[in-house]
């Protein structure tokens, strides 16, 4: 304490001296030398704070992890000793209700105190530093949930929690739209890096081999079982809201973007992940149809289809009724129906391989000489 004064007095002191004597002082500009050896002081003085900021942040971590250890090791030392029960309903109800208080006052004080820091971009050593740790907490948890997962029953939730998580989710993603929608102005989009686009590529690859091989190993352990008529229909709903939600959000901002074409690399890329896919697809049909028995609709089922497909209709139509006031047809120009049906005939040329037949009944076909008029036919022994 005592220190902290001293300093704060030599300080005042030092600038009520610099203010009287200023006048009396002529400024000149740094040297070339001067100047660099400045930004040197500079440069290294930050390397230094990040250093000291990454090596105290790395003894941390190496603390901390030495005392999970530790707990860990402890724990597996004494849990033989106890018997687990379930918390009463009144503590979870109090510890729910602490957790929203908390997480309730955090976000206050975030909000009040967000404009007051500046965020920046952590050092690559603390991010590398990050994911490892990361990564190594993935391990060991797979490695714990491997060597117990034999020794619990998975169970099925209640509906009344199936309905809260839903309830939470919903609100979760609520909130999120619109914290986003509040601050969506006051970002500037920049594409990911090449480098970190391969990399979560990589990533998402690697997690699709581990979740089919974890598959494959875990599918004869379960009876696939078809969903209730109610959840079919909660989803079919949703699935309708989301749509329409979709195309509103589509409508309002269509207007803001312009489609480019995608280069031919990238199509030539596409094509070939769609040919693999269908390959793949029909490669794990092939091997999974002699497992499964189709068996025919259901009267119910064919009659709530038929049903659906004339609601879909009958909804067709009233739009097409309601809108067909608000838009003018015009006649196509000859221009546009030129292109239109070249457009058609160089498709079914393509598609029907009309192109190559033709070369192929050509290069077969004896050439043909005209000579004053008349036909000349030269055959494979080239006599006229």
């Amino acid at each position: 304490m005592f220190s902290c004064g001293c300093c704060w007095m030599w300080q005042v002191t030092y600038h009520e001296e610099f203010e009287k004597n200023k006048s009396k002082i002529t400024q000149v500009a740094d040297t070339v030398e001067m100047q660099r050896h400045a930004e040197n002081t500079k440069n290294f003085s930050l390397f230094d704070v990040q250093f000291a900021i990454c090596a105290f942040t790395l003894l941390i971590i190496f603390v901390a992890r030495t005392t999970q250890l530790d707990y860990h090791r402890d724990f597996e030392k004494g849990k033989d000793k106890f018997t687990p029960v379930a918390d009463p309903v009144v503590l979870k109800s109090q510890m729910k209700a602490t957790k929203s208080v908390s997480m309730h006052d955090y976000h206050r004080d975030f909000e009040k105190s967000k404009d007051k820091y500046t965020p920046v971009a952590d050092p690559v050593l603390l991010k590398q530093q990050m994911e490892v740790t990361k990564a190594i907490s993935m391990l060991d948890y797979h490695r714990e949930f491997e060597k117990t997962k034999d020794k619990f029953t998975s169970v099925a939730d209640p509906v009344l929690v199936k309905n809260q998580m839903e309830a939470t989710k919903n609100a979760s993603l609520l909130d999120y739209h619109r914290d986003f929608e509040k601050t969506k102005d006051k970002y500037t989009a920049v594409a990911d890096p090449v480098l970190v686009r391969s990399q979560m590529k990589v990533s998402k690859n690697v997690s699709m081999l581990d979740y089919h091989r974890d598959f494959e190993k875990s599918k004869d352990k379960y009876t696939p079982v078809a969903d209730p008529l109610l959840v079919r229909r909660q989803m079919e709903v949703s699935k309708n809201v989301s749509m329409k939600e979709y195309h509103s959000e589509y409508e309002q901002t269509k207007g803001k973007y312009t489609p480019v074409a995608d280069p031919a690399d990238i199509q030539h890329h596409l094509q070939n992940k769609k040919i693999s896919s269908v390959v793949e697809y029909k490669k794990d049909f092939e091997r999974e149809k002699s497992k499964y028995t189709p068996v025919p609709d259901t009267i119910e089922m064919k009659t709530h289809q038929q049903n659906k497909m004339n609601r879909s209709r009958v909804q067709y139509h009233a739009d097409f009724e309601r809108q067909k006031g608000h838009k003018t047809s015009v006649a196509e120009d000859p221009e546009t129906a030129r292109i239109k049906q070249n457009t058609a005939i160089q498709s079914n040329i393509n598609y029907w391989g009309v192109k190559e037949q033709r070369t192929q009944m050509e290069e077969r076909r004896p050439q043909e000489q005209v000579d004053d008029g008349e036909e000349v036919w030269k055959g494979s022994c080239g006599g006229s």
